[in-house]
């Protein structure tokens, strides 16, 4: 009988010490829990107080080739260089110039009479901008370049528009030295659109007047000027284009001259080459978000991709749109995307090799490149960097008298050209009446007055 209570006594004493270890390990493992949450708590609560965000930083780590620059809430038209070196902004009347690798601010194009507009050339690092003198009801407006590499900047010429409101766009061509702009002019509540075309060395012409201008794309290799109304009607310097039996928009160029519409309800995209459609692409995606051209190519934008309608196989995505942001540029094979007011994204695309032929100055000395536009890594070693500051400096354009032939100015080729130096600015040399309507054609003289 005892032994029997001696064996239940060791039994229950077993039973109590695993009764025991399952508590303890029941206790640890809530503990464990409740503390790891409540790290995990209060570390997000720190987090949020400091702004950052964990997860989105562990993201970006992971992305390679993503950059992230900052920019100013009030930017306006904010734009990529080329090369993917520079992104170049408005604000305050001023240009400025950042770099991209380092997010920083590194140049401000500044001057006496407020910056209206500016442009950035989309083969070489070279910006165009008009400054605006008020004269009472008109305003005086003079082009200037800077070259953001050398810092150098050419004064060019002055004219004047009566009733200026802004510069609505502006397109141009490095090859054969032509600029349109397209003007704003406002009387009272009625609002006009002249398209003016500027040979930088010689005269300038009045295109197009009496209509609401909403888009306007120039040939590169060819002076000849397209232009979209608010009525979606397209026009070809003074005609009308009459090849499509759709409404269609204007969407862009690209190196080859190719002109690129969209039908309006987004089933078709048509090449135009001379006038005539050479190809018709069909769209299988139909929520078309946004449209972009770059000058050599062109894309067709959705919600979470994009596609390259310029290439040989213009229905296949070359690059993915995160979630949450919104589409910016392309340059090269970067894609640019909005992440909030004051972030934007860089990104790499999966883009096919194109080449092109570019003209760059260096040290005064016209230099043709072959460049290569794709999305893996160069061979050839960078260029060391000069570290002396270099000063800006400013040029005005000289007196052009009689014959004059081939030269280059910052990437500007002047023709073979008589100048007729000895006419005052202003005096109209040519006039013709513009075709399918009351305005007049005034080809005006331009003075270039040179450096003091």
């Amino acid at each position: 009988m005892k032994e029997r209570k001696i064996k239940e006594k060791k039994v229950r004493k077993k039973i109590n010490k695993k009764k025991l270890f399952i508590n303890l390990a029941i206790y640890w493992a809530i503990g464990t829990i409740v503390t790891v949450v409540a790290l995990y708590l209060v570390e997000r609560y720190v987090i949020s107080l400091s702004g950052a965000d964990v997860n989105e930083n562990k993201k970006e780590n992971k992305e390679k080739g993503v950059k992230t620059i900052n920019i100013s809430k009030n930017a306006k038209d904010i734009q990529y260089s080329y090369d993917n070196k520079y992104y170049t902004y408005l604000f305050d009347s001023k240009v400025y110039i950042g770099s991209i690798e380092s997010g920083e601010i590194i140049d401000t194009i500044e001057e006496s009479n407020p910056i209206c507009y500016f442009d950035l050339l989309y083969d070489k690092n070279l910006i165009l901008y008009f400054t605006k003198t008020d004269n009472g009801t008109s305003a005086t407006l003079k082009l200037t370049t800077y070259d953001i590499g050398t810092k150098r900047k050419i004064e060019y010429n002055t004219f004047t528009v009566k009733n200026f409101s802004r510069i609505k766009n502006m397109d141009m061509s490095p090859v054969i030295n032509m600029i349109y702009i397209n003007v704003e002019q406002k009387t009272g509540n009625s609002t006009n659109n002249i398209i003016y075309k500027i040979n930088l060395f010689n005269t300038m012409s009045q295109i197009k007047s009496g209509l609401i201008v909403d888009r306007m794309i120039m040939l590169q290799q060819t002076d000849r000027v397209y232009y979209e109304d608010s009525n979606s009607n397209i026009y070809y310097s003074n005609s009308k284009l009459g090849i499509f039996k759709e409404k269609v928009n204007m969407i862009g160029i690209d190196t080859e001259d190719i002109l690129y519409f969209i039908s309006q309800d987004n089933s078709k995209v048509y090449k135009v080459k001379n006038n005539k459609i050479t190809d018709t692409i069909e769209l299988k995606d139909k929520d078309v978000k946004s449209t972009y051209y770059n000058n050599e190519r062109v894309f067709v934008i959705y919600s979470d991709y994009v596609i390259e309608v310029s290439s040989d196989k213009p229905l296949e995505s070359v690059g993915k749109i995160p979630n949450n942001v919104s589409f910016e540029a392309i340059k090269s094979d970067k894609m640019y995307v909005r992440v909030d007011d004051d972030t934007i994204k860089q990104i790499t695309l999966d883009l096919k090799d194109i080449e092109y032929d570019s003209q760059d100055i260096v040290d005064g000395q016209e230099k043709t490149t072959n460049n290569t536009t794709n999305n893996t890594k160069k061979t050839e070693q960078p260029k060391e960097e000069k570290k002396e500051e270099k000063k800006e400096e400013t040029y005005k354009v000289p007196n052009v008298v009689g014959s004059a032939y081939s030269s280059q100015i910052d990437g500007f080729t002047l023709q073979k050209n008589i100048v007729d130096s000895e006419k005052p600015a202003g005096t109209i040399v040519s006039q013709s009446p513009a075709a399918g309507s009351h305005s007049t054609n005034k080809v005006i003289y331009v003075n270039v007055s040179s450096g003091s």
